[in-house]
């Protein structure tokens, strides 16, 4: 029957789109939401019969909690990749707090991806305080609640629908735009393009020992009957009262040490932390592949590695904000770093701001950082890297008005700027690997990155949409541009 057929196929290109979104998502490519938000508003008219939808993005920037709503009907959406209970925590708190949920009695938040099989109503509740009704079973959505409301669609409705999704999702269609009836024009056709995601490589060997605890076994035993310590905390606390510093690339877990290099080597400072006689060497494929606990280890692991063989850039880990980002050289003056991308160029990376009324004292400190994230895909290990921008007090403890600077700084950048920062990244991480082949007794190198992978088949971005007019200030020539932070 034609039904069933057009059911089908709208089945198939939504799964399209959401494996689309979970392969952007898991690269920190997020250019995809943007689109997601103008063709679920078309998409939403159709299936949910609401005419007044609108994408509340477009009338202001960041709209707080919301993206989609329909004044008329009441009913407001937040569209996110991130399907976690806090994100609709956040949404619901965001919405209550800016007074939404008075205008849009009926709030609902719809995932990229898929939704979690179970969210707790008593912890929407503890948010909500019965200020509204939220229904975690009927106002978290995704696509396979569209599905299901496409099956009580009229054959001409659910055609129309279907249309709508391979106008978007088809791909080997030219890159052009079409007005839709209801007059929105759509994105439509495929472009290659490349994502901040490089592929890594890292030893072949990795070693597994029994654990041995430093502190005395009354101690230790004493403190399992409370809540335990951290074992790797324990261990760094014990190797920096010995005066030395601590070796990042080592993980415990199960009270075993885990690591790229031999622990009980007589020149490793794990050696009092193991059994010699147990220290194993195994593949990492057979140690990451067990389960997901050492899959996170591992990626834990790599994360460490990385930090270790960052040393030498001055490139500092930020427990707290769990990123990386580039730290003064000496007595806080600016710091500029020479690069070369096809072209040689000098980049700030950090650089310090004294307040107006008190020249002598430091307003703030902003620093190039970036996230770093581990991801196995198709038995290949990749490591996406999203830049951004951290702001401390004194060239390491957070500002405590860095969430408004990001947002400021960040809202004069495009995303070809946010790719100058990351071909930047990439290119000082491989001049260190470099530098590790003609300095080994002092470099580490234990993850080493290829090139930035190419994706050739996502879905056309009109320029307009990642590339906004240019804002003016002044910049000097053949120099990546970069925004001054008003303060």
């Amino acid at each position: 029957m034609r039904q069933q057929q057009l059911l089908n196929e709208a089945r198939d290109l939504l799964a399209q789109f959401v494996t689309l979104v979970k392969g952007s998502t898991a690269m920190g490519h997020m250019d995809i939401n943007v689109i997601a938000e103008a063709f679920l508003v078309e998409l939403f008219r159709e299936v949910f019969a609401l005419p007044g939808l609108r994408n509340l993005n477009k009338e202001r920037k960041n709209f707080p909690g919301l993206d989609l709503a329909d004044d008329a009907a009441g009913i407001a959406y937040q569209v996110t990749a991130t399907a976690e209970l806090a994100k609709v925590k956040e949404c619901l708190q965001t919405s209550i707090g800016a007074g939404l949920h008075n205008k849009y009695p009926c709030i609902r938040i719809y995932i990229l991806t898929e939704k979690q099989a179970s969210y707790s109503q008593a912890a929407i509740d503890a948010v909500t305080q019965g200020n509204f009704d939220f229904d975690v079973s009927r106002d978290i959505q995704d696509y396979r609640d569209v599905l299901r409301a496409c099956t009580g669609l009229p054959l001409a409705q659910l055609e129309r629908v279907v249309a709508l999704l391979r106008n978007q999702l088809l791909p080997g269609m030219p890159c052009t735009r079409t007005r839709s009836p209801t007059g929105v024009h759509l994105i439509t056709g495929i472009e290659s393009v490349e994502l901040n995601l490089v592929p890594i490589w890292f030893p072949n060997t990795l070693y597994v020992a029994d654990f041995i605890d430093p502190r005395p076994h009354t101690e230790a035993k004493r403190r399992r009957r409370r809540r335990p310590l951290n074992l790797r905390q324990i261990v760094a606390k014990d190797i920096m009262s010995r005066g030395f510093e601590v070796p990042e690339d080592f993980e415990i877990h199960s009270n075993r040490v885990i690591s790229f290099h031999d622990p009980s080597a007589h020149n490793s400072l794990l050696q009092p932390y193991v059994d010699p006689g147990t220290v194993t060497e195994i593949t990492p494929k057979g140690y990451y592949t067990v389960d997901d606990d050492q899959l996170n280890v591992f990626k834990s692991l790599l994360r460490r590695a990385l930090q270790r063989q960052m040393r030498p850039e001055r490139i500092h880990w930020q427990d707290e904000k769990h990123l990386f980002f580039y730290g003064p050289v000496k007595s806080l003056e600016e710091r500029m770093v020479a690069w070369n991308d096809g072209r040689t160029a000098m980049r700030t990376v950090f650089q310090k701001t004294m307040k107006r009324n008190n020249p002598n004292e430091i307003l703030t400190c902003k620093h190039l950082a970036f996230y770093v994230d581990f991801h196995l895909l198709e038995d290949v290990w990749y490591m996406a890297i999203t830049p951004t921008w951290y702001f401390s007090r004194d060239g390491y403890r957070p500002d405590r008005f860095a969430a408004k600077r990001i947002s400021w700084l960040k809202a004069q950048e495009n995303d070809q700027q946010v790719h100058t920062h990351f071909r930047f990244i990439c290119r000082r991480i491989r001049e260190l690997q470099e530098a590790s082949l003609f300095d080994s007794e002092h470099r580490i190198t234990l993850i080493q990155i290829g090139d930035a992978v190419s994706f050739p088949n996502h879905p056309h971005v009109p320029d307009q949409l990642w590339k906004p007019p240019s804002r003016s200030f002044t910049e000097e020539p053949d120099r990546p541009r970069q925004a001054s932070l008003a303060v």
